[in-house]
């Protein structure tokens, strides 16, 4: 069976009751945003949402979102292509995702409460882009009534911040000298339930099944992180 490979990039506190250990299923996935999480509507709910959004078109180049910027709508991408970038605190900007028409963004900030949007988002279709947006007092409401609706952007909300995380945990790593590389077998603890969180771990090959132990004593499987999953903190 193949060996595990984990980078721990970043020491931070962990509040997370689950363990992880290295699953007994050898081998390797490729790296994804969150592979098997589907972040677009289905085509008759998309067709409904853009019929009462208001019509904009950005040109190359030009954003829809800011990062730092304050989440007043969400928007529907009706045609052309958007990458969602993230800057760090040290100015670096990468592309951790990119978006073809049919799929929707900016739902997350609004979900989650914040008032700074975390990432930005640009039109990179050399025609340009045609977006359909909802104001956040109308998505709100239209969530609240159709929770059929609500439950599918609150998953692709969590399948992106996962997504955003990894790219920001990887940032980090090729900065910080800190970093250590673990190889383990199948079997192995990487940490333990209750444990105080030191780390992030960053899965370059193989899987990791995270669990927790239940009540009455049973150690119950949650989710496998597989190449490219960061999990910990």
């Amino acid at each position: 069976q193949a060996s595990q490979t984990l980078h721990s990039p970043a020491q931070v506190g962990r509040k997370g009751a689950a363990a992880a250990a290295v699953s007994k299923l050898a081998g390797s996935v490729a790296a994804g945003a969150d592979s098997g999480t589907d972040t677009r509507l289905p085509a008759d709910e998309f067709a409904m949402l853009l019929h009462r959004a208001r019509p904009i078109r950005l040109e190359n180049g030009e954003c829809a979102i800011e990062q730092g910027s304050t989440p007043e709508a969400v928007f529907l991408l009706e045609s052309g292509q958007v990458d969602v970038e993230y800057t760090s605190s040290e100015g670096e900007t990468r592309v951790v995702n990119s978006l073809a028409a049919g799929e929707h963004f900016g739902e997350s900030a609004i979900l989650d409460g914040r008032d700074r949007r975390k990432s930005a988002v640009r039109c990179v279709a050399n025609d340009g882009c045609a977006l359909g947006v909802i104001g956040k007092a109308s998505f709100l409401a239209t969530v609240a009534t159709q929770p059929q609706l609500a439950d599918h952007f609150r998953q692709a909300s969590a399948a992106r911040t996962r997504s955003r995380l990894r790219t920001v945990v990887r940032m980090a790593a090729e900065r910080s000298s800190d970093v250590v590389e673990r190889k383990l077998q199948p079997g192995d603890v990487v940490f333990r339930q209750g444990e105080e969180g030191k780390h992030f771990f960053l899965v370059d090959a193989g899987k990791v099944q995270m669990s927790y132990t239940a009540e009455d004593g049973r150690l119950l499987p949650t989710r496998v992180h597989a190449r490219g999953a960061v999990f910990g903190a």
